[in-house]
């Protein structure tokens, strides 16, 4: 995956973390599930832009790696 796919994950983390913030803020516990979404795609973005080594994010692994975490933060904010 190009390192402009994580960027483009971490935003849409955080997009969602927000948004889940204005739209379900009558519910318990909301801040933490959309502060969980907006830290684990800041922590993308931050991790696209400090590590040097272009190689750690074209391995599969990784791309395996934050496209579940992605699946996690998403589902972890709908629910």
């Amino acid at each position: 995956m190009k390192l402009n796919n994580y960027r483009m994950m971490g935003y849409a983390q955080i997009a969602i973390g927000l948004i889940n913030l204005v739209y379900q803020n009558d519910k318990s516990g909301i801040q933490t599930k959309s502060a969980f979404a907006v830290f684990m795609g800041a922590l993308l973005i931050f991790l696209t832009f400090v590590v040097q080594k272009k190689t750690y994010f074209e391995n599969k692994t990784s791309a395996i790696y934050w496209s579940v975490i992605t699946a996690i933060v998403v589902g972890v904010s709908l629910l």
